[in-house]
């Protein structure tokens, strides 16, 4: 043929082939493939199955990545408040004074920092109810005349505002719904 045309006018102009039952049927039969077609048919719930087990993997670090930034944001506050203090003698309220670069807030959470006399307490909130909140804490020991520091985890995950660390007796200690990070 010296075109496509030329091929596809032969073909239509031929008759389709006769073909009796029993041909047909041998055909058809000898032509299906059982383990191919239940391999096929299996295919998609295999795949489903495969999905079902990466995904929390995968969700499930993209949560500690987060939560990462929260530890981080929170323990650089704590070393920067032991700084300001050893500077200063006191701790400050004023975020942007410690000199962190650290916004107030950030897609996942919102920070803070509240100071009294003898001890400051930083957060990182979740602004997310996936994710867990922080709060570290630097506390003056007059006896040793130095500070020390602790960063707790909330129990639970939501946009509250954990519980502020204790320091009772000499020893720092995470309060009752969170846990020392740490340890």
């Amino acid at each position: 043929f010296q075109s496509a045309r030329e091929a596809l006018e032969a073909l239509e102009e031929q008759p389709p082939p006769v073909a009796s039952n029993a041909t047909v049927g041998k055909v058809a039969r000898s032509q299906v493939n059982y383990v191919r077609l239940v391999g096929l048919s299996l295919l998609p719930l295999g795949l489903v199955s495969l999905v079902s087990m990466v995904l929390p993997f995968f969700l499930s670090s993209n949560t500690k990545a987060k939560q990462t930034e929260a530890k981080q944001y929170v323990s650089a506050m704590n070393r920067s408040q032991q700084a300001h203090f050893l500077e200063k003698d006191s701790f400050t309220n004023d975020l942007p004074a410690l000199g962190l670069g650290i916004r107030n807030q950030t897609d996942n959470y919102n920070y803070s920092t509240i100071a009294t006399n003898t001890a400051v307490f930083n957060y990182g909130i979740s602004r997310d109810r996936k994710l867990k909140s922080y709060v570290g804490a630097v506390f003056f020991v007059p006896t040793l005349e130095t500070t020390q520091a602790i960063i707790c985890e909330a129990n639970s995950k939501g946009q509250i505002t954990p519980a502020k660390p204790i320091y009772k007796n000499g020893v720092i200690a995470c309060a009752s719904g969170t846990t020392n990070i740490f340890k």
